[in-house]
């Protein structure tokens, strides 16, 4: 079995029309078509088919370790309508523990706009999920753009930098907290 077969069992999302795309360790982009169904009385996609298409990249990022994670808290902020055409979440874990993850979530429309961001942190259980834990896999193409392992389509430059720069000021955050608990002046 394969992370996007153990989730074919959330029913809801595939009701909604959510497709699971791309998955990697901690990684997950998903998308979902804007349908009549999905309108609110305004006529632009209902918040609720929003959180649900970002819900489940949420979920495909953080189960991606083959240990079962459920959702124990999550926030969405919508910052732009959108009445047609697909929906894309790209879910990246921000923090992954033994027993706690964290996941932010950008949420755009065709033409890469930010149409809402969603964060979530989910509980790790102690149960195994009945496929293999998805591996950090990069590789570089000739010009020198990390490409996913199942994707042959390059990652954004500014996505690399943003990303490095999130991790250097979270190892930052953890050398501080370090020294202060433990009265240290250099780590």
């Amino acid at each position: 079995m394969t992370i996007h077969e153990f989730l074919q069992g959330d029913k809801f999302a595939l009701l909604a029309g959510v497709e699971l795309l791309e998955t990697g360790n901690g990684y997950a982009k998903a998308r979902m078509l804007i349908k009549p169904e999905h309108l609110n009385g305004g006529g632009v996609c209902q918040g609720g088919a929003i959180f649900t298409l970002a819900d489940l990249a949420f979920a495909a990022a953080t189960n991606s370790h083959a240990r079962l994670t459920l959702s124990i808290t999550s926030n969405i902020n919508f910052f732009k309508a959108e009445s047609k055409g697909y929906l894309y979440a790209e879910a990246k874990e921000a923090f992954s523990h033994k027993r706690l993850a964290n996941c932010e979530v950008r949420i755009t429309n065709e033409a890469e706009e930010l149409i809402a961001t969603f964060n979530g942190t989910g509980y790790r259980k102690d149960t195994e999920l009945p496929f293999t834990p998805l591996a950090t896999s990069m590789l570089h193409d000739h010009d020198n753009y990390p490409i996913n392992i199942k994707s042959s389509r390059p990652s954004s430059v500014m996505s690399w930098v943003r990303e490095t720069q999130a991790y250097l000021k979270s190892f930052h955050f953890f050398c501080t907290t370090i020294r202060q608990v433990s009265g240290a002046r250099r780590l």
